[in-house]
């Protein structure tokens, strides 16, 4: 096992099987470090062109580190994440009320859903990450009567991945079975991430950081800003995936991307009830039954091409006898 620790040259905005950036193998840990939404580095300055993504017409938002190729990782296997740390390193934030991409914006129209009215008017909101560890988000509101607030940070990775199937190249502003812009809060220190592989050696992709964000990312943006990170890889040969998984220290939960957002939240569910029975020796409906009463749906990001949500399972009803089987 070994520590790697990987300087980003180029960033990407597209989820695919770009040469990889690193190669390591099952067990290594790696220490890296992402840029912001809007291509901002560790220091806030903005990454130049030639270390972004060649592409004409292409979007830059949501610029990737990576892509990390897996030894071994094959189409059919599980790569499985540790995410020793996401560490926020700057001390300040941006978000915004976008007029377009936002819950009551325009969903990329410009002009109204109908073209019979015009968008919101957008607002930018500039944030102090305050605290030796960056720990609270400071915002001063001089237009309402309230002054300033404060709120706790909880970073994570807004984007996190792998290549996807079938040659497809998918931009970093959406979601699916292979991840992406999930926008999912459980993406965070502590966790485990279980992934699908795709394609040989996985390409795992991460950015996209986040001081904290309210449950479906509303206004098409979190508090923006950059991160290191700290992970650990390892591959579950012949352990095919549909969607990604967490493991986590209370819960595990299964998450997925689509539309409409009923149509995620079953996927979810099932996803659910078959690693129960697979995995934690749960019979099938008795497995739906105990779920219904004791899951917790987190809707993550539901401003996306794909919406995005994570149902959490406590690990309090999972059997000792079967944790040996989770990462």
């Amino acid at each position: 096992m070994s520590l790697i620790d990987f300087e980003p040259e180029r960033f990407y905005y597209t989820f695919a099987q770009h040469p990889p950036a690193l190669r390591v193998r099952p067990g290594d840990r790696i220490r890296t470090w992402t840029i912001d939404s809007d291509n901002g580095d560790l220091e806030g300055n903005t990454v130049p062109k030639e270390r972004r993504q060649p592409g004409e017409g292409l979007l830059e938002y949501n610029g990737l580190t990576g892509p990390i190729h897996v030894e071994g990782a094959e189409p059919g296997d599980t790569l499985v994440v540790e995410l020793e740390a996401v560490e926020l390193n700057r001390a300040d934030a941006f978000g915004a009320v976008h007029s377009h991409l936002s819950l009551l914006g325009d969903d990329m129209t410009f002009v109204g859903p109908t073209g019979l009215k015009p968008p919101i008017q957008g607002r930018a909101y500039h944030w102090a990450l305050q605290g030796k560890d960056h720990t609270q988000a400071h915002l001063e509101l001089p237009n309402s009567r309230i002054g300033a607030v404060t709120i706790a940070a909880h970073p994570f990775l807004g984007c996190f991945g792998v290549a996807p199937r079938w040659g497809e190249a998918i931009h970093s502003v959406d979601a699916g079975n292979h991840g992406g812009n999930m926008d999912c809060p459980l993406i965070r220190s502590g966790n485990t991430i279980h992934l699908p592989v795709f394609v040989p050696g996985a390409l795992l992709f991460m950015g996209d950081a986040h001081a904290a964000q309210g449950d479906g990312e509303i206004l098409g943006g979190a508090l923006e800003t950059s991160a290191r990170v700290s992970l650990r890889v390892d591959v579950l040969a012949n352990r095919k995936l549909t969607w990604p998984r967490v493991v986590g220290p209370d819960s595990i939960a299964t998450i997925a991307s689509g539309r409409p957002l009923i149509d995620v939240i079953r996927i979810l569910h099932t996803e659910m009830v078959l690693w129960l029975e697979a995995e934690y020796g749960y019979e099938r409906f008795d497995a739906l039954h105990v779920l219904g009463q004791v899951g917790r749906v987190r809707l993550c990001n539901i401003v996306s091409p794909r919406y995005t949500a994570a149902l959490e399972f406590p690990r309090a009803l999972l059997p000792p006898v079967c944790e040996q089987h989770e990462d």
